[in-house]
């Protein structure tokens, strides 16, 4: 990518994150509101956003529709964050599109720059769908600029981002909640009662129908896939982990209700075909089979049960771990819950202002009765596993942050297999 689109790039990214919807707004309508001119579908929670959006758009795929992604962070390169299908919008157009949106008379961060080329690109790329991934919330999140959505997707919510969201479940609920659209459509995942009811009554209000997922059954787990029942039919998914398959009927649930609100007919077949062919990077993603090395984005307290819960099931043995996480998040928690699937753990840092220093997570490491090696540099702490612990299986868990340059590591050492 061009050199001096880079600078200017990782100029704005160290201004962080900001709340609100004020500059975007300012600078879409200097745009001539792209955001209004699409069909767009918004999805947020706590965990599964990415997962839940990328089995949503095989789905569309498989139908023969045209599908904008926007996602965010990326776990390499900041294309990532803007896709048609499969493919990640080029070097040329990322940087057409940033200058686009960096001449704008308006001061921005850097997830609003690429929120809004996004939108723009699509628009121009005449895409039929797009999928708005949430990256912090809902109803103040960058993202939340259209004002109407074709339909609003609501994955499990839990606690996370208290300090930006509120303390409480119900403050977060709320506060994601604040997507929704007049006269729309709501698909929701099971949720506790107390979340149920918020997203319930806000669908009410704003005048949506409201659909919690269907009950699904028959859920048989391997290293391969899962393989469940639902809606009388039998359902494939290539990703590991039980939470991909609510994953996955989440998806197809809110693909039925939007087809049938826009008469479009839906056709398991098509849907299961478009499931088969998703993959989701840092999600017990497979990165190399020899060392086994699983890679995972458990930030959070659910995400760490969830992983938890997937390797005892799948495997039933330990791992060793590597593990990284930001000072922001519910570390100890995420510990506790992991410390019965890791035979040994190997504390480093992410790449992010916000990292927790290794050295103090070393030190909680063993408060926690952990076996530890010591406290490394990613990169030192990968290659320590692919000599030491070439027989044993790898899992690097924590901040997504870190995921990207482990997945270049790997590649780097050529062991991918």
């Amino acid at each position: 990518m061009n050199k001096n689109v880079l600078e200017k790039y990782n100029e704005i990214k160290k201004k962080g994150s900001i709340l609100g919807l004020d500059r975007i707004k300012k600078a879409l309508e200097l745009l001539g509101n792209p955001q209004e001119k699409l069909k767009m579908i918004q999805v947020t929670g706590t965990n599964g956003k990415g997962s839940t959006s990328t089995f949503l758009k095989g789905i569309l795929k498989a139908h023969g529709f045209r599908v904008g992604y926007y996602s965010s962070p990326e776990l390499e390169i900041v294309n990532e964050r803007i896709r048609i299908d499969e493919s990640l919008i080029d070097d040329e157009s990322f940087e057409k599109y940033f200058m686009d949106v960096y001449e704008l008379p308006v001061e921005l961060t850097e997830f609003e720059v690429t929120t809004i080329m996004g939108l723009k690109y699509f628009l121009d790329q005449n895409v039929d769908f797009v999928i708005m991934e949430v990256g912090l919330g809902g109803m103040n999140d960058a993202t939340n600029v259209s004002r109407g959505n074709i339909a609003s997707i609501f994955t499990r919510i839990s606690l996370d981002h208290g300090n930006f969201l509120g303390n409480s479940i119900e403050d977060i609920a709320r506060e994601k909640s604040g997507i929704i659209k007049d006269n729309s459509i709501v698909i929701s995942a099971r949720q506790k009662d107390n979340v149920d009811k918020i997203l319930r009554n806000a669908s009410k209000e704003k005048n949506n129908t409201y659909t919690l997922v269907s009950d699904l059954e028959g859920i048989e787990m391997s290293s391969k896939g899962s393989i469940y029942n639902f809606l009388g039919n039998s359902i494939k998914v290539p990703l590991l982990g039980e939470h991909q398959v609510y994953n996955s009927a989440l998806a197809i649930q809110a693909s039925i209700e939007i087809f049938n609100n826009l008469g479009i007919e839906f056709s398991f077949k098509k849907a299961k075909e478009g499931l088969m062919d998703c993959r989701w990077e840092g999600r017990m993603e497979i990165i190399s089979d020899s060392p086994l090395i699983i890679i995972d984005g458990a930030h959070n307290l659910e995400a760490a049960m969830i992983l938890s819960s997937s390797i005892k099931e799948i495997y039933n043995e330990k791992f060793i771990g590597v593990f990284g996480v930001l000072s922001d998040k519910e570390y100890e928690k995420i510990i506790e819950e992991m410390k019965d699937v890791l035979k040994l753990v190997i504390a480093v840092e992410p790449g992010n202002p916000r990292a927790l220093k290794k050295e103090d997570l070393l030190e909680i490491l063993k408060k926690h009765g952990l076996k530890t090696y010591g406290a490394m540099d990613i990169e030192d702490g990968i290659k320590l596993c692919m000599d030491k612990y070439r027989n044993e299986k790898i899992i690097v868990f924590g901040s997504l942050y870190m995921l990207g340059k482990v997945r270049q590591i790997v590649k780097n050492n050529n062991i991918v297999t």
